[in-house]
């Protein structure tokens, strides 16, 4: 709905959200498998450039992956951990103690997001600052983590926290309780949602680390004639265009809509 009122306008929605930079740089992110797959995922995001990563963690094990990572992307990189409710609280305590010499950003959602309890005695004793992200939706989500003294950090996701003005919202919060924030992004999202959010990081200026934007790098074929996928080090120009700034292919979502693939259209 933005996109179409700000074209009929000829406006972008830069004029909207005024960027408070110059260029967004995005964060790479690192699923890992095997040692060896380990170290030739993080090899490639080292000759990327990246100088923010992500990791995804799930075991005990991982912690020697996390380290093979270090010693790949060297001293200066940026890592963060994502644990996607992974552990119960014991277990997120025993594996970031045993990470606390790696000089690690955050660990995201150490517990399962409706462990309110578990978040706080992780938080009161980890080594590692915690970020939340599916804990988080709404301003009352915040509301109850702030109180809880429950986390250090918020993940915002336009997709998750309901838009662009919930968003930002979600972002006033966080600097009134002296909480910083990320801003996420969906896994697999088109260039329409990327370019939203590129528009609110740009906006927001503060923000530690910009997630999405990943394009052909994990789609098969996106839905814009623009590519958004960031360049060297994760930098990627701003969007001035009308709307959103990119143009939507009609062709491709013909190709890739519902009816197309023989489900019916509801």
């Amino acid at each position: 709905v933005a996109d179409c009122v700000l074209r009929a306008g000829a406006h972008s929605l830069a004029e909207v959200l005024p960027p408070r930079v110059s260029s967004v740089t995005y964060s790479g992110v690192l699923s890992l498998g095997s040692l060896a797959e380990t170290e030739r995922r993080a090899k490639r995001i080292r000759d990327g450039g990246l100088r923010h990563v992500k990791i995804k963690i799930s075991r005990r094990e991982d912690a020697e992956h996390i380290r093979l990572v270090r010693d790949i992307l060297g001293p200066d990189a940026s890592l963060r951990l994502d644990a996607n409710g992974a552990f119960d609280k014991d277990t997120a305590l025993y594996v970031l103690e045993g990470l606390a010499d790696v000089n690690l950003e955050s660990v995201e959602q150490p517990v399962p997001g409706n462990d309110l309890a578990g978040l706080a005695a992780v938080r009161a004793s980890s080594p590692i600052p915690v970020m939340v992200d599916e804990s988080l939706v709404t301003l009352g989500d915040a509301e109850c983590l702030i109180a809880a003294h429950a986390c250090d950090l918020f993940n915002l996701r336009l997709s998750k926290c309901g838009g662009i003005r919930p968003t930002l919202a979600l972002a006033d919060r966080a600097r009134e309780a002296g909480i910083g924030y990320q801003l996420g992004c969906q896994v697999g999202e088109s260039a329409i949602l990327s370019a939203a959010g590129r528009h609110v990081a740009a906006h927001l200026g503060d923000v530690l680390f910009v997630e999405g934007s990943y394009g052909e790098l994990l789609l098969t074929e996106d839905v814009a004639s623009e590519s958004l996928t960031f360049g060297h080090g994760g930098i990627a120009p701003l969007l001035t265009r009308p709307g959103l700034g990119i143009t939507v292919c009609d062709g491709v979502l013909a190709r890739h809509s519902a009816e197309a693939n023989g489900y019916p259209h509801e």
